[in-house]
């Protein structure tokens, strides 16, 4: 994450002041709060950033054998993301598609998309084909001349962010939030009155995906949670439980990633998961206090005292 300047400081006080005010107010408010985000698990050992291999030749669980990861891109990981949330006597989770096979399914997507389009211009007359041509021309004259004029005054730009398109995220954008975690939200957060907490990751503030909560009815928190701010998120303090009791198991593939990652969380107790999320109110505090830097924690989730 992107260091804390005075601006993102003054926005994690803010927010804290505002929720601790509101919890002093109303205190069976944190027994509403579900928070949520997402994550990944892969094959390397979070214990000591080391990947699990199996042996070539034998094609056998090595006994102890590890190798440590390397980071060119041809080494990196399988990897299973899963989106979660958390609550007082609440834990609802679903266990997505592996990045490569969401991957592998959206490229072809896109590919019955783009031919539909083409056989569908194909079919237009000469003048309005002419017309589609002329749009794309003017828009590439625009997008080179912003390029040129950035570049003259002395800024590194690239096209994508002229053209006002963020690169999205390897493992969540709002179509996969909208494919894969709306159905566990219409099924688990509609009926009970649950308030969804969730940071402004692109993939949680796109319109597509602000309506389609609208859609479903569901409530909202209206306090906008601070950036770079995980250390102030109770979920956060659950994946770096869960992440190394996965590593315990040995995973070597996909497969045994996405059967122990099940098993772990239907295994967590949730007398856990109710101490996690009553750190909230002693995250806020520690926020205040450090006037809004980074608070400390023990053990990757718990604030110190």
């Amino acid at each position: 994450s992107p260091p804390l300047d005075s601006e993102r400081r003054k926005g994690r006080v803010s927010f804290a002041k505002e929720m601790l005010r509101r919890l002093k107010r109303n205190p069976g408010l944190l027994r509403r709060l579900l928070f949520t985000d997402e994550t990944y698990v892969s094959t390397v050992d979070q214990r000591c950033r080391t990947q699990w291999q199996t042996k070539r030749k034998k094609g056998v669980r090595p006994k102890g054998t590890k190798f440590v990861q390397k980071k060119d891109k041809q080494q990196q990981p399988p990897k299973v993301g899963m989106w979660s949330g958390i609550g007082i006597g609440k834990k609802v989770y679903t266990i997505l598609p592996a990045w490569n096979a969401m991957r592998t399914v959206e490229r072809g997507e896109k590919k019955a998309k783009a031919t539909k389009e083409q056989a569908q211009i194909a079919k237009l007359s000469v003048a309005r084909r002419e017309k589609i041509q002329k749009k794309e021309e003017e828009e590439s004259a625009r997008l080179a001349k912003a390029i040129l004029e950035a570049r003259k005054a002395g800024v590194r730009v690239s096209p994508k962010l002229i053209n006002d398109q963020e690169k999205e995220p390897k493992m969540m954008n709002s179509a996969r939030f909208k494919k894969y975690v709306l159905e566990v939200v219409k099924r688990e957060l509609t009926a009970d009155g649950a308030i969804m907490v969730q940071d402004n990751a692109r993939a949680h503030t796109t319109d597509e995906t602000v309506a389609a909560l609208a859609k479903l009815k569901v409530v909202m928190l209206d306090v906008e949670f601070p950036a770079n701010s995980p250390d102030l998120n109770p979920i956060e303090a659950l994946f770096a439980i869960v992440k190394p009791r996965v590593s315990w198991h040995v995973p070597l593939g996909l497969r045994e990633v996405n059967r122990f990652l099940e098993v772990e969380m239907e295994e967590l107790p949730q007398e856990t998961i109710d101490k996690v999320v009553n750190t909230f109110q002693r995250r806020l505090e520690m926020c205040v206090e450090a006037k809004g830097a980074s608070i400390k924690l023990t053990n990757g989730w718990m604030p110190r005292s």
